[in-house]
């Protein structure tokens, strides 16, 4: 068998690197192949209609709360 060193093109990497993604759900990447940040975007668009921040805190944690949810629904 060859000595293999792993691809050397850039497409080759950028595939290769998504080698051990099984799951998604310890991904540091908010969106992985395949998903549509429209849906997130409209997650987070509709936490901010139902619950309305008052402060910068509030906000944050419906974005906190978007994002937990997404990666949720990935899993």
């Amino acid at each position: 068998m060859p000595n293999q060193s792993g691809p050397v093109t850039s497409t080759g990497k950028s595939i290769s690197c998504m080698n051990h993604l099984t799951h998604g759900a310890a991904s540091e990447s908010l969106f992985i192949q395949g998903e549509d940040p429209a849906e997130f975007d409209a997650l987070l668009k509709d936490g901010f209609e139902t619950y309305q921040p008052a402060t910068e805190d509030d906000a944050r944690v419906i974005g906190d709360f978007a994002r937990s949810r997404w990666f949720l629904t990935r899993r």
